[in-house]
């Protein structure tokens, strides 16, 4: 008979992969630095996680939780465990069924973290209303690198609001944040001011392949962020040296 777990409405218990990462968790092993669960855990598995991720050992620094059927649910629970964790650099999520109300939660709880360095949310059901939390965040977070949000139904009206956070200087100089997937920036060149340099990829289109495209994003994105990050003058010189190649074709031309 299986036992019941405090809190759950139907009996219910780990699977043996998920069993042995909460043994290891319990008895603190040092030894355990990242957990991998590719076992459609769902949000039972994610609230039990969760719960031991409260009190986890220092040397637990990654969670890689893709693939594993976790919804809105599942990713409050671990919303809740990122508030009170500074153990954790790597948080996997991608390939679940987190909508927006999940990465709001998640969105919030990181606002006031300052470990995680890399947060996957790819292929997930984040709308504008999630993206826009994520975009809020980043008001405020200073320590996330790498953020991935390729494959989400997010809309040209989300990554608007993402690039308005971005427009923002002040922000922009504070971002540890180098790479970003899931969002084509160079769509946005003009209200983010770019050089023409960085407003094609290569000098051509970007690949149709969906995944030769979001890592040609990727890639893309990466250069905008760099050059979002000069400061102000540097900026204005590189668009003042555009503008004057521009100026001296357009006048040879009429020559």
């Amino acid at each position: 008979m299986p036992k019941r777990v405090p809190g759950l409405k139907a009996p219910w218990r780990p699977g043996r992969e998920l069993d042995v990462v909460l043994h290891r968790m319990a008895d603190g092993d040092p030894s355990l630095t990242a957990i991998r669960l590719h076992s459609n855990i769902g949000d039972n598995g994610v609230k039990m996680l969760s719960a031991m991720l409260h009190a986890s050992s220092p040397e637990l620094s990654a969670v890689y939780l893709s693939g594993n059927d976790i919804t809105n649910e599942g990713a409050g629970h671990f919303a809740d465990a990122l508030r009170d964790n500074d153990s954790l650099t790597k948080v996997h999520l991608g390939r679940n069924a987190i909508g927006d109300d999940g990465v709001c939660a998640l969105a919030e709880a990181l606002a006031s973290n300052t470990t995680v360095r890399e947060l996957n949310l790819c292929e997930n059901a984040i709308g504008d209303q999630g993206v826009i939390a994520l975009a809020n965040m980043l008001k405020v977070n200073t320590t996330i690198e790498r953020l991935s949000l390729s494959g989400n139904p997010t809309t040209h009206d989300g990554w608007e609001h993402f690039v308005d956070v971005m427009d923002d200087p002040r922000t922009v100089q504070s971002w540890a944040l180098r790479e970003l997937d899931g969002v084509d920036l160079v769509e946005h060149h003009e209200q983010l001011k770019l050089p023409e340099s960085l407003a094609a990829l290569d000098g051509g289109p970007m690949p149709a392949n969906p995944r030769a495209r979001s890592l040609a994003e990727a890639r893309q994105n990466s250069l905008v962020l760099g050059f979002m990050k000069e400061d102000a003058a540097a900026r204005s010189a590189v668009l003042g040296d555009a503008e004057k190649c521009a100026l001296k074709a357009a006048a040879d031309e009429w020559e």
